[in-house]
């Protein structure tokens, strides 16, 4: 997609502990050689939309946010993933990104641990057992 992560991505140099009242506890130094770092979902979202959707105009039709996803269903033989939103209204594209969270409904309906006639408790209990995480 050509994401340049370095806009948006924090590199790690180091780490320090404090106590509730500041006073320093530990301090670690990571190598400068070492190729890891943190991302902030909202700044990574904006940097996939801008790539997506240069321009507003271009999300009409095609960008649904705070839809819901009731299922999804995939056709590896052709590339293609249809979506089913809680609305009823079907997507069809090559790629199902759930950018929303680990606890998000989007990530339980991919894992299928979610069902929209259980309840909340239920779907949680569900969820933990097909996640892998």
């Amino acid at each position: 997609m050509g994401v340049d992560i370095y806009k948006f991505i924090n590199m790690y140099e180091g780490m320090n502990m404090y106590t509730m009242e500041g006073k320093p506890i530990r301090e670690a130094n990571i190598p400068p050689d070492y190729k890891g770092g943190s991302v902030n979902r909202a700044e990574m979202q904006n940097c996939l939309l801008e790539i997506l959707f240069p321009n507003s105009a271009d999300e009409e039709g095609i960008l649904f946010c705070g839809s819901g996803i009731d299922t999804y269903q995939e056709n590896e033989k052709e590339g293609r993933v249809t979506a089913i939103l809680t609305s009823g209204k079907t997507i069809d594209g090559c790629v199902l990104l759930a950018c929303d969270g680990i606890h998000s409904r989007c990530r339980a309906v991919m894992h299928g641990g979610y069902d929209a006639n259980q309840d909340w408790e239920t779907n949680c209990d569900v969820g933990n057992e097909k996640d892998p995480l």
